[in-house]
């Protein structure tokens, strides 16, 4: 049986992944930057079949994902959207990857 895409990357590793890369990245990124450095941690993303994964509409399927992602963590207050394209990482967003050993 082939394992669940969504088992792959847990939506709370994915959250943590692009809320170091905020703080790495000075507080504040790009969103496509952010999500490609995100998706780099982690190694199953990095196979040809999972890089070509697209939507029916011919997206890129994990990159969708990510970027839903940085959605879910500014409906939460943990980053917040800057700008079109660019987001920042806030106070509720650093104390969570404190929390989470990540910092």
């Amino acid at each position: 049986m082939e394992e669940s895409v969504n088992s792959l990357v847990p939506q709370d590793d994915a959250e943590l992944a692009i809320l170091l890369e905020l703080f790495i990245c000075g507080g504040e990124g790009d969103t496509g930057y952010i999500v490609e450095r995100a998706m780099a941690r982690f190694p199953v993303l990095q196979t040809q079949k999972e890089l070509n994964r697209e939507t029916p509409s011919g997206r890129g399927w994990w990159s969708g994902r990510f970027r839903f992602n940085i959605s879910n963590l500014g409906k939460r207050g943990e980053a917040v959207n800057v700008k079109r394209g660019l987001w920042r990482i806030t106070e509720k967003g650093r104390d969570r990857l404190k929390r989470s050993g990540y910092y």
